[in-house]
């Protein structure tokens, strides 16, 4: 439990030059059920004390204590958080919430149970009054899994410094860098002009998973200038009960509507192959985790949707998602879920999951 002393009102220092007073990021925090997470949550970015930085928190119909925690950082901060409940509506809902409050120069968005790295925020505005006319920062998060309780690098943090690498050396955007394509989707992981959202008319869609997929082409595909800020992120959290590794059966079809909706994009604004590509590497790189991970009931629900899209592909959108498969089971993967014999796609992971747990089993009695 956090100390009493902790929610003591604080009153945040302004800067010394009174036209630096003006808000120049956000951090857009959607809340639901994380009463365990939210304080550290709340705390990391609030410690970070900067009169150029807002919060503004959503409670997607929480129904634990959560609610309850940011009421009390909001009384506390009241320059600093904008507290918002609404009815449990989904992320993106959230997210559009908040897009819609904001009034800084830059947006983030962040996880309730996710926090900032320590000097990250005062990182992040000095780029922001560098580079102003940015479109998108990328910043650099860190893997917490709670498993074991280590915190590991981000899964693509080198290719990411391999990309940006050369950006004092002129912009750097997905026209010319088409491999920014391939780095994580996570709009956590982006800082964006609020200008450039609303000229694009940007926002989420609601009641769909995976919210960060579509935004993660879309925006890199008409951002004009992209940047990298090294020294700021936060941490993710992983292996959290209720988080997307615990998928319904509905986030299954999500899946194959968003790939679907992707290549609709793609087609609409002339796409060459090489840009392609990644899209068919990104959601057939999901697919294949989802299915290794899913319960038997999603599975079997996730590899007939997966088959239905496939068959309505051509040719050149065969050839290109086979282009990108990893390995030889990949493939045969591949193809069985667009032949008539998709089914046995279910049954091949049951057997692997079956063995793997038999394995495990096998550890546990022989110690």
């Amino acid at each position: 439990m956090m100390s009493r002393e902790r929610f003591e009102r604080r009153e945040i220092p302004l800067t010394r030059n009174s036209e630096r007073d003006e808000a120049l990021l956000t951090v857009i925090v959607p809340v639901y059920n994380v009463e365990n997470y939210i304080e550290e949550c709340l705390e990391s970015l609030v410690k970070q004390e900067n009169n150029r930085l807002k919060i503004i928190v959503i409670n997607d119909g929480s129904q634990d204590a959560s609610g309850e925690i940011c009421t009390r950082y909001q009384r506390c901060y009241p320059q600093m958080i904008t507290y918002i409940e609404q009815t449990n509506s989904g992320l993106g809902a959230a997210r559009n919430v908040g897009l819609r409050k904001t009034i800084s120069r830059y947006v983030t968005f962040l996880d309730g149970d996710d926090w900032y790295l320590d000097g990250a925020i005062d990182q992040a505005l000095k780029a922001i009054e560098a580079h102003s006319d940015c479109d998108i920062f990328f910043i650099l998060p860190q893997i917490y899994y709670m498993s074991d309780e280590t915190i590991h690098p981000w899964y693509d943090a080198d290719k990411l410094r391999r990309i940006f690498s050369t950006q004092d050396k002129g912009l750097i955007h997905a026209q010319t860098h088409k491999e920014l394509f391939s780095l994580q989707p996570s709009c956590c992981a982006r800082i964006f002009r609020t200008q450039f959202l609303r000229e694009k008319s940007f926002s989420f869609q609601e009641n769909i998973a995976w919210e960060d997929i579509i935004p993660h082409f879309y925006l890199l595909d008409m951002a004009q200038s992209c940047r990298f800020i090294e020294n700021a992120g936060f941490v993710y959290r992983r292996g959290r009960p209720g988080q997307i590794t615990n998928m319904p059966e509905s986030d299954a079809s999500d899946l194959c509507l968003i790939y679907q909706d992707l290549l609709c994009y793609a087609k609409e604004h002339e796409w060459p192959s090489e840009k392609r590509i990644f899209i068919h590497q990104r959601m057939l790189d999901y697919t294949f985790w989802r299915c290794r991970l899913s319960s038997p009931v999603v599975r079997k629900k996730l590899v007939t949707a997966m088959h239905q899209l496939l068959q309505q592909f051509d040719m050149k959108q065969q050839k290109e998602a086979m282009s990108v498969l990893k390995s030889s089971k990949q493939c045969i993967l591949f193809k069985l879920l667009k032949s008539p014999a998709y089914f046995l796609v279910d049954g091949l992971y049951s057997i692997s999951v079956e063995f793997k747990n038999a394995q495990k089993g096998n550890r546990v009695c022989n110690r």
